[in-house]
């Protein structure tokens, strides 16, 4: 009995131990990919690899600005970084301040490697970013389109220093960009707020479809790819449908149309060699039961 006694307090000092030691383990372990994490940053404008990283952060964006950080939040799984636009460099960029999230880890980094301290509040950026705009999304959506943080003063310094370019860093990316070229946004004819008759009207293409089935449902955003028979097409012939299936394939916002119904419906062209063509507008779907309706679109597109 009294080594039993003995013993109980020895293994819960042992445990205790063990538990602290982990934790310990785990907090250094984190602190420590932070802190690379950071150097990693701070390095890369001491090396070569910071003007393949710039061209090809141009080569893979619609646009650029000079942008001021603003502040960082996060949102469920998400980091968010806001961004005042000072000046476009190229490409189309009309909001005034931008809004990048991006999706996290379990320890607190997101998956393109960025923290909480990753930008300096105040601190100028060159921002390279994807720009995509449709009817699925209440305002345009923006990616980040570069590995590591750029700030102006740095780039600055790094194309000085290494004999690169010793004038106006955003004329010097102007020219770059002009040179090696960047991404053409893909814009659609879609349209927000608009009557029927102006979608109708101005739409790329109105059919009459029959659903299918589903395709796919929508990953990060709330839709769902349909595959449809063309019932009509109101004498519009230049119609891209799977060459197997001879379907073509919507994509709309989810719950939008129903399996073995039938619509007329508005749509935008992705590309003219796609067979997905996406929802023109949030008005732009007509069930063919709705009589009023069918009529005056007719009476339109005859127009």
């Amino acid at each position: 009995m009294k080594k039993i006694k003995i013993i109980l307090p020895i293994f819960s000092a042992f445990l205790f131990l063990i538990v602290a030691l982990s934790i310990y383990i785990y907090r250094f372990n984190l602190d420590s990919k932070k802190s690379s994490q950071t150097v990693s940053y701070n390095q890369v404008y001491e090396t070569k690899d910071t003007l393949d990283i710039i061209e090809n952060s141009i080569n893979s964006s619609t646009g650029a600005a000079e942008a001021e950080f603003i502040s960082f939040s996060q949102e469920d799984i998400y980091f968010i970084f806001k961004f005042k636009v000072i000046e476009v460099i190229y490409g189309n960029i009309p909001e005034k301040e931008l809004e990048f999230r991006v999706e996290t880890e379990v320890d607190g980094v997101a998956k393109n490697g960025f923290t909480s301290e990753t930008f300096t509040e105040g601190e100028r950026y060159f921002i390279p970013l994807l720009r995509f705009d449709d009817v699925f999304y209440e305002k345009a959506q923006y990616y980040f389109k570069c590995s590591i943080p750029l700030a102006f003063d740095k780039l600055s310094e790094f194309y000085s220093e290494n004999e690169i370019y010793s004038g106006d860093i955003k004329s010097y990316i102007k020219e770059l960009a002009n040179k090696i070229g960047y991404q053409k946004e893909e814009v659609k004819n879609f349209f927000r707020d608009e009557s029927l008759d102006t979608v109708i009207k101005n739409c790329d293409l109105v059919i009459k479809i029959k659903v299918i089935s589903i395709l796919t449902e929508g990953i990060y955003n709330n839709t769902t790819t349909y595959s449809c028979e063309v019932l009509n097409t109101f004498d519009f012939t230049n119609i891209n449908t799977d060459t197997e299936t001879d379907y073509l394939y919507i994509t709309a916002l989810k719950d939008s149309l129903k399996t073995d119904e039938e619509y007329i419906i508005a749509l935008a062209i992705v590309d003219e060699s796609s067979t997905i063509y996406t929802q023109a507008s949030e008005n732009g779907i007509i069930h063919s039961s709705d009589k009023e309706k069918v009529e005056q679109i007719k009476l339109w597109l005859s127009e």
